[in-house]
Formats: structure tokens, C-alpha cells, sequence
């Protein structure tokens, strides 16, 4: 069976992979911490829409 071959820098690859594993459990430990919000919030709050009429309003105004 033929050895499988990483065509990537070694160095980079390596060091990208150990700074994401380290990022990784700085996170988990400050979610354990409850430093961190488990969900993140929005940045903007929801626009509301303009209010929709209700079936009887679109029917009194349909009609008179």
C-alpha cells in the first residue's frame, strides 16, 4: 500500500494547526468559565416589518 503524501509546507501547516488547537482550547475554557456566551448575540436587532392586517381588516377595507 503506497505511503500517502502531504503536498503542503510542512512548517505553515504545522504551525496553523497547532495555533488552531491552541484557539480552540482557549475557547473551551473560557465557555467552561462562562467568560463567553454560548450563542453569540446579534449585532443589530431585528427589524419588525410594518404590521399585517388581519383577514377581517383586509376584508372591511376590501369592501368599503
Amino acid at each position: 500500500m503506497p505511503d500517502q503524501t502531504n503536498f503542503a509546507p510542512a512548517g505553515k501547516s504545522l504551525r496553523e494547526a497547532r495555533e488552531a488547537a491552541q484557539l480552540d482550547l482557549e475557547m473551551h475554557a473560557r465557555l467552561e468559565a462562562g467568560l463567553l456566551d454560548a450563542e453569540p448575540k446579534p449585532l443589530m436587532p431585528a427589524v419588525q416589518g410594518p404590521e399585517k392586517p388581519s383577514l377581517w381588516q383586509a376584508l372591511k377595507k376590501f369592501f368599503h
